[in-house]
């Protein structure tokens, strides 16, 4: 393995590793990019796993590209749109002759355009499994129309803010495009206004942003109840409400997932991945691990 850990990158990195080709479009933490033909130059920057600070969607125009994200395999074909929320894992494992086009949405971003991110939370739960769907004509013929628009307003470089409201405006309607197909795709529920099933969701949402951001140094309930001014009896019950699952099984499942990515796509010893995460030692480490997998961190290593 040439990598020894797993790297983030952001929009900006992206850029600076791939710069912008004909077609693409750059906007304030948003980088979209149309008609990409898929090489081995091109994308040597996902030859290995790379954890993306962008919630990242891919329509397959031609041909196929075989992914594997988050510990998972899927391979992206003609007219199939892939969805997964910022701090993913992806690699490329093959590319098949693929045209593909793609945006990348910093979280920032999302806030600057003024789209309701409670809403748009709620339906990205919905492809944490299954990240993967087939569009039908009509849909991808919607998605392609505003690509083409947002091409257009782009290329005209205006920087008034008349202009920038538009562009701002067509980036907003790209997304809730996207969130009707997964809608349409899922039959997720549209959240009402205002109820306790609402408030539960809104708390939901706040400890997945804490534990995204604590998940490698903190595994006890009770850290998260208290940032968010919670007992940890309650926390655990909203969340088992809203996902079916108490918290510290979210907690657990983000700890052994980082565990897994840093055994199989580093050269960290265990020792190294054991401080990493936040473990006093090697063998407290391996024996939490061996709770949860069945088998010792060198033995996962060591699997296909």
């Amino acid at each position: 393995m040439e990598e020894t850990k797993i790297r983030s990158i952001s929009v900006a990195s992206f850029l600076e590793k791939n710069g912008l080709m004909d077609g693409d479009i750059y906007y304030g933490g948003c980088l979209l990019m149309r008609n990409r033909l898929g090489g081995v130059e091109e994308l040597r920057l996902f030859r290995h796993p790379i954890r993306i600070d962008a919630a990242v969607a891919m329509v397959c125009v031609e041909g196929a590209v075989d992914i594997l994200c988050d510990m998972k395999r899927f391979r992206l074909r003609a007219g199939s749109l892939f969805i997964r929320s910022s701090g993913s894992i992806i690699q490329v494992e093959a590319v098949h002759g693929a045209v593909v086009c793609a945006g990348l949405w910093e979280p920032d971003f999302i806030r600057s355009i003024d789209i309701d991110v409670r809403r748009i939370s709620r339906i990205l739960l919905r492809v944490t499994e299954s990240p993967l769907f087939d569009l039908d004509a009509g849909e991808w013929e919607s998605l392609k129309c505003s690509l083409d628009e947002i091409g257009v307003e782009a290329s005209r470089r205006r920087t008034d803010d008349y202009s920038l409201e538009v562009l701002r405006s067509m980036m907003c309607t790209l997304v809730y495009k996207i969130c009707r197909v997964i809608y349409d795709k899922t039959g997720a529920d549209v959240p009402q206004p205002v109820s306790a099933r609402s408030r539960s969701e809104v708390c939901f949402h706040e400890f997945f942003a804490l534990l995204s951001r604590y998940y490698t140094q903190q595994r006890s309930v009770g850290f998260y109840a208290g940032r968010m001014h919670l007992t940890p009896k309650y926390l655990t019950t909203v969340i088992r409400q809203v996902s079916g699952r108490p918290a510290i099984e979210w907690i657990n499942d983000y700890v052994i997932f980082e565990a897994k990515n840093l055994l199989k796509y580093s050269t960290l010893s265990v020792q190294q991945i054991a401080y990493a995460l936040n473990f006093s030692n090697q063998s407290f480490f391996g024996r939490y691990f061996r709770n949860h997998t069945g088998q010792t961190p060198l033995a996962y290593r060591g699997s296909k």
